[in-house]
């Protein structure tokens, strides 16, 4: 992901207040020799904070800070898949087979990282009968197994029993190996998807040249 901070040439403050490779606050001082102290040290002139009066700039190598930005980010956005929190609905009197499908379905969101709210409605008079409540929680926990932690545990709440489970470490693990093997298998399609550019702009490249081999000169005299 390319960075959008203005850098060198790209900067228009005629002032600049400069941080130095290190950290180190060098204070406020002309566009043309806060440039010239960058280039000096072999590195960039990066526009931090844009906003400020004056500009907030920082000598540093442009190449190594967009990777530490886009990495940066990257953590931010899997964090905010591990607090997407998904939705299961059971009832007291969700069967055997019901209840494994859901759990199925919760063992997918705990291994892509998410938190489950596991949501069970009373209707009518059922509701003297929580414990029934609870002990389904206890059929879909023993099902989830290893992958779940119990992040609030199963307590009602009017009409309903809400409980919310996260995903394990070993769930956290999974999720991170899926992620490494869908990267690792974007890039060979990436590049075979190059390579068949590649082979057929060469194929129209040699159907071209047969072309122009195969035509007949024009005769002059006609």
């Amino acid at each position: 992901m390319e960075s959008k901070s203005r850098r060198n040439g790209e900067i228009k403050a005629p002032q600049v207040r400069v941080i130095g490779e290190n950290g180190a606050a060098l204070g406020v001082m002309p566009l043309a020799q806060a440039l010239a102290m960058a280039e000096g040290l072999d590195l960039d002139l990066v526009e931090i904070s844009p906003n400020q009066d004056p500009p907030v700039c920082k000598i540093l190598d442009f190449g190594a800070y967009t990777y530490q930005e886009s990495k940066r980010q990257h953590e931010a956005r899997a964090k905010s898949r591990e607090q997407e929190l998904k939705e299961i609905r059971l009832r007291p009197n969700t069967d055997d087979g019901d209840l494994e499908v859901k759990a199925k379905h919760i063992i997918e969101f705990l291994e892509r990282g998410s938190k489950v709210k596991v949501m069970l409605r009373f209707r009518g008079r059922e509701i003297t009968h929580t414990n029934l409540g609870f002990a389904q929680f206890e059929k879909l926990k023993e099902r989830v197994g290893a992958l779940a932690v119990i992040e609030t545990a199963p307590k009602m709440e009017g009409r309903q029993l809400l409980a919310i489970l996260a995903p394990s470490k070993k769930a956290r693990e999974l999720a991170r190996i899926q992620a490494q093997k869908k990267s690792s298998q974007a890039k060979p399609e990436k590049e075979e998807r190059g390579k068949k550019a590649e082979s057929s702009d060469a194929e129209s490249d040699s159907s071209l040249l047969a072309n122009e081999a195969g035509a007949e000169p024009s005769n002059a005299d006609d």
